[in-house]
């Protein structure tokens, strides 16, 4: 259910069809935030349970990026991520920052 009212469709819509729309709404290109997923999924997907199913890492990221490039307000966040506020500030957003920086971390040497 989630996933029919969320961002997903746009942003495979983008990424199929509008490359300079999804480098826009993501402030990064296709081939850059797919080398950044394949880091940090390990620190950020979760397992489906018997109640719910797991936010995608894919979906962690790109919610965390449209967060972090446009600096939308949580409250209008939710309404294209389908996810309440709370969840997406100290679980989604939280965690996938801190994969993020762990990840680029070991990738840079200083």
């Amino acid at each position: 259910m989630r996933n029919r009212f969320t961002h997903k469709h746009l942003l495979n819509f983008l990424r199929d069809s509008e490359p300079e729309d999804y480098r826009n709404f993501l402030r990064m290109d296709q081939e850059s935030s797919d080398y950044l997923l394949e880091l940090v999924r390990p620190d950020i997907e979760k397992k489906d349970t018997n109640m719910r199913e797991a936010i995608s890492a894919s979906q962690r990221l790109s919610i965390t990026l449209r967060y972090l490039a446009s600096g939308i307000d949580l409250e209008d966040l939710k309404f294209t991520s389908a996810i309440a506020p709370q969840t997406l500030e100290f679980i989604i957003i939280m965690e996938t920052c801190s994969a993020i920086t762990k990840a680029l971390n070991e990738n840079i040497q200083v």
